[in-house]
């Protein structure tokens, strides 16, 4: 399968590393290291990672506290946001409506 991440998971990811880079220089680029951690994974077994509703899954980031929501099919992984884990739940829901 093919991993897409999504213009506005990118700009999730973006302000999220702009934000650890404010707090001290180099947290910023260990987010993003993170990130890509997590992307693999998502990539090499997307079906492993809790359903948190019933088109998508979530996959935790490891010392920080975000996740990368996502959506499988059998031909692409379409990575929809990436939400710190105090952010409400309808903004997945925003992210996962058909004219989003």
């Amino acid at each position: 399968m093919r991993l897409i991440v999504r213009p506005e998971a990118e700009a999730d990811l973006a302000q999220a590393y702009d934000w650890y880079e404010d707090q001290r220089v180099g947290l910023g680029r260990e987010f993003m290291e993170e990130a890509s951690r997590c992307l693999q994974s998502i990539e090499q077994r997307p079906l492993s990672f809790a359903r948190v509703d019933e088109m998508a899954h979530r996959a935790i980031l490891h010392r920080f506290p975000y996740a990368l929501f996502f959506v499988a099919s059998t031909e692409e992984i379409s990575v929809v946001a990436a939400f710190h884990m105090a952010r409400h739940p309808d903004a997945l829901s925003l992210r996962l409506a058909p004219d989003a």
